[in-house]
């Protein structure tokens, strides 16, 4: 085999009163699309998704497979930075078994740390930063001619005891972006397992429940890949405009083509989802989705779609979405904040709590049902909190508000949280890839601290991380009620929680969220 990619998962992280989980089960959107690219070089590659693979198969083990495919480059995404850890144990095993391959890492937390990596991670001889189809194929190429990986885009390496940094930056075009190929699923492996995975499994060893799981035959949502790139500048996002242009060298986003994004959502049915998500990143996007949307129209697809938008989408456009999406489908607002000033403060998408609730009964009024989602973690004072509670209680008024989630802000790489805590009123705890490799071996992390309070006293204070009850009749526990007078009842809530899971909680985490500690 000439090239293996590897999506690895954190394979314990400690949440709420479910305690251990497997997190980051989804792969990065862009590794199908490199394992697409080497094909197409004429490569023989493989997807194998550390995670879905263990979970199948607890006593599964990637040396064998090493020493039958002996690939030339191993490839290891580290997107997200709860994966760091777990990521390092892999690339240890594969450099124990391979020694002569190329090991290199790819995604927004390795591209962030790059020069970090190649210092103090022997096993690693390079990082991909920014987009990788193209440096990973002129990779393959150089090792094929026996030559150094001199020259190769966007590629990080380690020459001697120095780390020589790109010489030459690729970013896809937009007519490269739409030749992508996003839901190639013949070259992963085991892949008609992989829509059947939750954001959240159980750990590899729980195989009864994790089987029970994957016979329930429901599938995740598959996110349908509309461009690359993001100019605003959320404070708590990794991915905005310092990554944009920091890392992927962009001085505008790429957009794929209606066709394109069309037929990635087909192959997706086909292969069977029955969910796909869009993104809605700005009012200039509208025409381009309207677009999509007639393509489905005429094509007579009607999935069940979640919408995620960052700003209020026009009643416009939600009517053409009403008109195509399946039943079921939502729109995945995030309000993020729940008072307007933090709001103005904190995201770069300004709208007040009047005009969303407008919104939420216009789009109502057209049959769509509107998920919310918020983050708490943030600096904030008294007023922010009462008008935050205010705007909750208007909310489960609304009849179709089919959910409300609560999310603790975590502090990401290339993030104006970290770039610039002091704008943010933070004091970040993990400012290194080292120090999100430790953070990440103990569990949950926020990775911040302000007002005098300490990471665990922010997360306790304000734990609401589970959904409201909609009045669709899922099942839901009533954390908003509970965040928000009735605290004496919060240890039944976690207690049944940890009756759920087994008692597989981290107990210092589960006990610092009762009402004692608060």
């Amino acid at each position: 085999m000439d090239c293996l990619l590897l999506h690895v998962p954190k394979f314990r992280h400690g949440y709420g009163p479910y305690g251990k989980a497997t997190f980051i089960n989804f792969m990065a959107s862009g590794l199908l699309s490199l394992a697409t690219a080497v094909r197409r070089a004429g490569y023989q590659v493989r997807v194998v998704h550390v995670g879905l693979e263990r979970l199948l198969s607890p006593d599964f083990r990637l040396e064998p497979m090493l020493q039958r495919e002996r690939p030339s480059v191993v490839g290891v995404s580290v997107h997200w930075h709860h994966q760091v850890p777990d990521s390092l144990d892999v690339v240890r095993s594969v450099r124990r078994e391979l020694p002569d391959a190329f090991v290199v890492l790819g995604g927004l937390t390795a591209s962030a740390y790059a020069e970090e990596i190649l210092l103090t991670c022997p096993e690693v001889d390079g990082v991909v930063c920014g987009e990788g189809e193209i440096p990973l194929v002129r990779l393959l190429e150089a090792r094929g001619a026996g030559r150094s990986p001199q020259g190769v885009p966007n590629l990080s390496y380690r020459d001697g005891g120095r780390v020589v940094r790109p010489s030459t930056w690729w970013h896809a075009t937009d007519d490269e972006f739409q030749a992508l190929e996003f839901a190639d699923f013949s070259l992963l492996e085991n892949a008609a397992a992989y829509p059947r995975l939750y954001p959240f499994m159980l750990p590899p060893e729980r195989v009864r429940l994790n089987r029970l799981l994957f016979e329930m035959k429901r599938t995740a949502g598959f996110h349908v890949p509309l461009g690359r790139g993001c100019f605003r500048r959320c404070a708590w996002c990794g991915g905005g405009a310092d990554a944009t242009v920091g890392l992927l060298r962009r001085e505008r986003s790429a957009l794929t083509s209606p066709e394109a994004a069309v037929a990635t959502l087909e192959r997706a049915l086909a292969f069977g989802y029955r969910t796909v998500a869009t993104d809605h990143w700005f009012h200039g996007m509208e025409g381009f989705l309207s677009d999509v949307l007639t393509l489905c129209r005429k094509r007579g697809l009607a999935p069940r779609w979640n919408l995620d938008a960052w700003e209020l989408p026009s009643l416009e456009f939600c009517e053409e979405f009403a008109a195509t999406a399946g039943a079921g489908s939502t729109i995945e607002f995030s309000p993020d904040m729940g008072s307007q000033r933090l709001r103005e403060r904190y995201k770069a998408f300004r709208f007040g709590n009047d005009e969303l609730l407008a919104w939420i009964d216009a789009v109502g009024a057209r049959g769509l049902n509107v998920g919310l989602h918020f983050l708490y973690g943030l600096p904030s004072g008294p007023e922010d909190d009462l008008e935050e509670k205010r705007l909750l209680e208007r909310l489960e008024r609304r009849s179709n508000v089919c959910r409300i989630q609560f999310h603790a802000c975590e502090i990401e790489p290339m993030s104006p949280m970290l770039l610039r805590p002091e704008e943010h009123g933070i004091e970040p705890l993990v400012k290194s890839f080292s120090d999100y490799a430790r953070a990440h071996r103990g569990g949950f992390r926020m990775g911040f601290s302000h007002s005098g309070l300490s990471e665990a006293e922010l997360h306790a204070g304000r734990c609401r991380s589970y959904c409201l009850l909609g009045r669709n009749g899922r099942m839901k526990c009533r954390m908003l009620r509970l965040a928000t007078g009735f605290r004496a009842l919060d240890p039944l809530v976690h207690a049944a929680g940890r009756l759920i899971w087994r008692g597989g909680g981290d107990r210092a985490l589960l006990d610092s969220l009762s009402p004692g500690a608060r």
